[in-house]
């Protein structure tokens, strides 16, 4: 046994159940088909030894003479005693151990209507044993004139079936013994990985997700097991990995304005200044608070998109008209860094989702592209695909992101490029992709260094409405 199983009884184990259960029902197994053995050979002895009184009982009535009854060949088996009596219940032959041997009055009167009988009796000599008895009607030119017995100990059916006996006795507990030895044997081998996996299971902290099954492949219930575990147990160590860094991001995030702001305020402080001055530190505290604020604003909602899979409160979207309130709210952002700004969507796109969540992600989208674009354009379009999927597409002509950095842009508090970190917390394109995931969509960016950058966002589209239904 391994050690964990080692805290346990032994009886509260999964193979010793194993073992019982398969022992019990072996057990049912052989007592059920040892009955069935000995009832019938008992039968079979029994029909057998019937058989043979009746035909010796047959040949005797049919060759005796009666008016020279000691003519008359006697069985050839010997275990068998014969009598023959006349309708007074008088003897006319008699030979064998058991020739002594006398029905009750009422059998005899039964014989001599006309009916034969077979009876169980006590043996005479021998009072823990039993005899057979046949009396069948002697007839005679259809009249019946006595009866003919024949008689013959149990002893040899008796015999066969107390040994018969003796041995499943002996052998149907010892057998199930070896079934329940061998069942608890193979059950520690086949569990054996089991055992594996909890020791496995119980050496893993949050500190230290590293450990994995160390089992040969097999493509059993146990390899299939393993291999499952192990697959959970790297999905855990990156789901570990990424809340602990995000949680060291977030708490770097914060340390920064929250040490600004106490620098401004002790340094304000430090000795009377003028009103312009402590006006001018009033403000750097006052854009510190609104960058904290801003972060934590991002993080809420972040972990709100994490835990869930779908949209919780749906609504029919037309999409187009959303991207026009999308571009009217950030004009005015373009207008201040001299930017066209442009809308082009289809009519009657519509889509089923959380028109504040969408519009959030576009805003995030938007607000980046005008952010990093120095000058040029910013071009919104949206169509429907020929695969029935609404394609929202926010491109511009700004500093774009460098190849190197294109795999990372969605990782929370990435800063991959210093120049597109300013004013941000670096959670926008986090949000956005999270937010795409829980509509069923999808979200990529294209961009080339210095040739701008490209926002492609697809959902499908949202089924047509009964033309019953308002």
């Amino acid at each position: 046994m391994h050690r964990l199983s080692k805290l346990y009884p032994f009886w509260r184990t999964l193979r010793f159940r194993f073992a019982v259960w398969i022992s019990l029902f072996l057990f049912v197994i052989l007592i059920a088909f040892s009955l069935f053995l000995y009832r019938s050979l008992k039968s079979n002895l029994s029909d057998a030894l019937d058989d043979s009184l009746r035909d010796n009982a047959v040949q005797v009535a049919t060759f005796i003479d009666l008016e020279d009854p000691n003519d008359v060949n006697p069985p050839s088996d010997r275990s068998i005693s014969i009598r023959v009596l006349d309708s007074t219940g008088a003897v006319i032959y008699s030979t064998g151990t058991y020739q002594h041997v006398q029905p009750s009055p009422r059998i005899f009167e039964t014989v001599l209507n006309g009916q034969e009988l077979f009876t169980t009796l006590a043996d005479p000599f021998d009072g823990d044993d039993n005899i057979r008895l046949f009396i069948a009607p002697l007839s005679r030119d259809g009249e019946i004139v006595g009866a003919v017995q024949t008689v013959q100990s149990l002893d040899g059916i008796d015999d066969p079936l107390e040994q018969l006996l003796v041995l499943l006795e002996i052998s149907v507990p010892l057998f199930v013994l070896i079934v329940g030895i061998g069942g608890y044997w193979l059950a520690g081998r086949a569990l054996a990985p089991i055992d594996r996996i909890t020791e496995t299971a119980a050496r893993i902290s949050t500190e230290d997700l590293s450990t994995r099954l160390d089992l040969p492949p097999t493509h059993d219930e146990v390899g299939r097991l393993a291999t499952t575990f192990n697959t959970m147990l790297v999905r855990l160590e990156e789901a570990f990995r990424r809340e602990k860094q995000f949680t060291s991001d977030a708490s770097h995030e914060l340390r920064t304005p929250l040490a600004t702001t106490r620098t401004i305020a002790e340094t304000t402080l430090n000795r009377p200044r003028s009103a312009g001055e402590y006006e001018e530190a009033l403000r750097d505290i006052l854009e510190e608070v609104l960058r904290m604020q801003r972060l934590a604003e991002d993080l809420l909602h972040l972990a709100r998109e994490d835990g869930f899979d779908t949209v919780q409160e749906s609504e029919r979207i037309n999409i187009g008209e959303l991207l026009h309130d999308v571009v009217d709210s950030v004009q005015r952002l373009a207008e201040a860094k001299a930017l066209t700004l442009t809308c082009n969507a289809t009519e009657n796109l519509f889509v089923e989702g959380d028109s504040g969540a969408l519009m959030r992600m576009f805003i995030n989208l938007l607000d980046n592209a005008i952010k990093y674009t120095p000058s040029g354009e910013v071009t919104v379009t949206a169509h429907q695909t020929v695969d029935h999927q609404v394609e929202v597409i926010i491109k511009d002509t700004g500093i774009g992101i460098a190849t190197s950095h294109l795999p990372h842009i969605f990782d929370r508090f990435y800063r991959g490029d210093p120049s597109r970190t300013a004013g941000g917390t670096g959670l926008g394109l986090t949000i956005a992709q999270a937010i795409a995931h829980a509509h069923g969509g999808k979200l990529t960016i294209e961009s080339e260094e210095n040739a701008g950058t490209t926002c492609i966002f697809t959902m499908p589209l949202a089924a047509q409405p009964h033309p019953d239904v308002e």
